[in-house]
């Protein structure tokens, strides 16, 4: 009996504190451990600040702060991941990278309906993996910086 090839997808992964997230790959760009942010006075309380990545002028978003999370207890160095956008330059904050993950698409649920409004804003799905939940963004939502 042969068995018929499911499709699947591609998940970037990283911990945010306990929190395990993860993004299409296709929507990320690179990934940079070595980053020196600016501030930026008067921004949004998510905008971390901009950082300089390969000669961009690149926005730096704090994921945690942007979904209501405490904030970071420790002083390990965040791992900053370049998100694609049309026209944007965006990098979201992680605490560290897990890994890449082949997700087959039937085990991707919708959002469970006791997450917050904000949650589901930019959290687009759910899955369970032998790593725990794995709560999956919604790029075009993140990238929107209001």
């Amino acid at each position: 009996m042969i068995k018929e090839k499911t499709e699947s997808l591609q998940l970037l992964t990283w911990y945010i504190g306990n929190q395990l997230f993860g993004m299409n790959i296709t929507e990320c760009r690179e990934v940079d451990q070595d980053n020196k942010i600016l501030e930026v006075p008067h921004s949004k309380e998510y905008v971390r600040g901009i950082m300089n990545l390969r000669g961009d002028v690149v926005t730096v978003l704090d994921l945690r702060s942007m979904l209501g999370y405490s904030a970071k207890e420790n002083n390990i160095s965040p791992v900053a991941i370049r998100l694609k956008g049309n026209n944007q330059q965006v990098a979201i904050l992680a605490d560290s990278i897990c890994d890449v993950m082949e997700i087959e698409n039937d085990k991707i649920e919708p959002c469970p309906p006791h997450m917050s409004e904000l949650e589901t804003r930019y959290i687009s799905a759910i899955t369970m993996t032998d790593r725990g939940n794995v709560l999956i963004l919604n790029p075009a939502e993140v990238v929107k910086v209001k």
